[in-house]
């Protein structure tokens, strides 16, 4: 079965800027993480990229909305779409908060990419400024690596199954 993990970041004009993904090859375990951003972002490669996908998209939040506006693409009625932040709060009701960055150290991950978690309007400013535009991927990347340690680790806790996650979590 094939996974895919997806997070964008975008303008608060709403125009995406930067996509993070993984492919996960659940036979064997095989997880690749790649990023678009600029003029590679187009919608043939959206498309080409979610046909891979045997198995769910995951994503946090508003991502899958966004992509479906963007790309004038209906991800949600095509795939499984599986909004953690939805899933983690019906698993683990009555947290504190469901920020993702408190997810992750709900299970004790913490991240060296902290800077946007704390303040994400300086992303935008810092991704149009060539020196710090590392930084943003570097988040971005991460972003997507801990969504996947954040998953793994809550689905080994809580069990749901894949019947559960079609019934409960579509976005």
């Amino acid at each position: 079965m094939i996974n895919i993990y997806i997070d964008a970041e975008w303008y608060i004009s709403q125009r995406i800027f930067l996509i993070g993904y993984a492919i996960e090859d659940t036979d064997t375990g095989d997880v690749t993480i790649h990023q678009v951003y600029h003029r590679n972002i187009y919608r043939n490669q959206i498309i080409k990229l979610f046909e891979q996908c045997t198995g769910f998209v995951f994503f946090w939040g508003p991502d899958i909305g966004m992509l479906e506006k963007r790309f004038r693409f209906p991800i949600r009625s095509k795939y499984h779409c599986v909004n953690l932040l939805r899933v983690t709060r019906l698993l683990i009701p009555g947290l504190p908060s469901y920020a993702l960055a408190s997810i992750e150290e709900h299970f004790g991950l913490y991240r060296k990419q902290v800077k946007y978690k704390k303040n994400i309007f300086s992303i935008y400013t810092d991704w149009r400024n060539p020196e710090l535009k590392k930084k943003v991927l570097a988040y971005n990347f991460e972003d997507v690596y801990y969504l996947i340690l954040t998953t793994r680790i809550m689905f080994a806790k809580y069990q749901p199954t894949n019947a559960w996650l079609r019934d409960h979590t579509l976005a």
